[in-house]
């Protein structure tokens, strides 16, 4: 009798991949960018917010710069799975060599490591468009979004578990061999996409101009692409203050609400858990109301959300307080993540779903540049503290609100 498992057809196995890497790679921003590595540098290395601040903001210095030449290249020369192989197990080894040499070192790999994810995250996002079609994409973008919480559960778990007896550096070790199991489906059952407008043999050198190029052209032409023009705005804002918020949660529950470490394990797992239900919901959601309302449902949430983290030490509120904060925020999250990307493949012009990605990330990853480096600013060098970088967060979710206000796009069965 042979045993029947429907959900590994063929043709869902590709899809089944791509929410397991997501898992994956949520290990990473979670447990080695989020958690582990900050408390590394502040508790164990004397390091302060702006050690942290400033390190992601060169790494993203550089992932601005790179990604959008990168981008286009996988679309000139459809080799999607090369550059994702590539960056995956080049993030997966940074987390293997935290720690292994002096301060200075270590802090070069994590800075490789979140270089390495950012940019495999655009190879990443640009197969959901081979995983999916135009009636199930938002199902499958909240899979990702929700399973991919379970990286994030087994990250804080792990941690919550082990901190204490291994050390920080021996946890995030373990979670690097988590991300290489994760991923590795992937790695293996991904496929290159034809190049569509590659007509001969290029060098690296003249696939870069050409890049630049295009993306210099693709910045031009956002003068007549004002749905995309506000998109791309609204996100600098909005993911300035995802960014910071993700990079300094930890931080600012010990040093600010004075929880103990084991105390905002806690919250984050409880956070983190509601994006599983919430992403696949989400991922509905977007599928039958669309994937701006949806968008702009979780950016206004995220607000409110950040409004009332400020006030909490502000008024002296209970720090239970902050819990619900913590679980409303990963649904709120969970909402913005599902959406974007359903939003930018209906508006991405054929051929260059790459380009707009990478668009998209140039977006996002200047505004990772900002908001760490801006934390670092306003909480250390300015000596304003924790609570005014909160409170300049929430200043650029409301113009991320105001810009995402003024698109007025109608999706196809909306």
């Amino acid at each position: 009798m042979k045993l029947r498992l429907p959900f590994l057809k063929s043709q869902n196995i590709p899809v089944i991949a791509w929410v397991t890497y997501d898992t994956g790679n949520t290990v990473f921003f979670t447990g080695v960018m989020g958690l582990l590595f900050p408390l590394w540098i502040t508790k164990v290395m004397d390091g302060d917010d702006a050690t942290l601040g400033f390190t992601l903001a060169i790494a993203m210095a550089i992932v601005f710069i790179l990604s959008p030449v990168v981008g286009t290249i996988s679309d000139q020369t459809g080799k999607r799975k090369l550059f994702l192989v590539t960056f995956t197990i080049l993030f997966i080894a940074a987390g293997l060599l935290i720690g292994t040499s002096g301060l200075k070192v270590s802090i070069g790999f994590f800075v490789l490591g979140v270089i390495a994810i950012h940019m495999a995250d655009i190879f990443y996002n640009a197969l959901l468009e081979d995983v999916s079609n135009p009636n199930n994409m938002g199902l499958i973008a909240g899979l990702g979004v929700g399973l991919g919480y379970l990286g994030a559960i087994a990250a804080v778990l792990i941690s919550f578990m082990w901190m204490e007896t291994l050390g920080h550096l021996n946890v995030i070790r373990i979670l690097s061999i988590l991300m290489l199991l994760l991923t590795l489906p992937l790695m293996l059952v991904a496929k290159n996409k034809p190049g569509e407008h590659l007509t001969e043999k290029l060098s690296i050198c003249s696939l870069a101009h050409l890049s630049l190029h295009r993306i210099i052209t693709a910045i031009r032409t956002l003068r007549t692409e004002s749905t995309w023009t506000r998109f791309l705005v609204a996100r600098f804002w909005y993911m300035w203050a995802i960014n910071a918020a993700g990079a300094f949660v930890v931080l600012y529950g010990i040093e600010t609400l004075r929880l103990t470490e084991r105390q905002v394990h806690i919250v984050m797992l409880l956070g983190i858990m509601t994006g599983i239900p919430s992403g696949i919901i989400w991922g509905k959601l977007v599928d039958t109301i669309g994937s701006l309302a949806i968008l702009k449902t979780g950016v206004a949430s995220l607000f409110i959300l950040l409004c009332v983290t400020a006030l909490i030490p502000l008024l002296n509120l209970p720090s239970w307080i902050w819990g619900i904060v913590g679980i409303l925020s990963g649904i709120a999250v969970a909402g913005v993540y599902v959406a974007e990307r359903p939003f930018v493949l209906s508006i991405a012009r054929p051929g260059r779903v790459g380009e707009y990605f990478s668009l998209n990330s140039m977006s996002g990853r200047l505004s990772a540049v900002a908001g760490p480096f801006s934390w670092g600013i306003i909480s250390v060098t300015l000596g304003l503290g924790q609570i005014a970088a909160v409170i300049w967060l929430t200043g650029c979710l409301c113009l991320a609100l105001i810009t995402l206000s003024g698109i007025k796009f109608k999706q196809a069965g909306t």
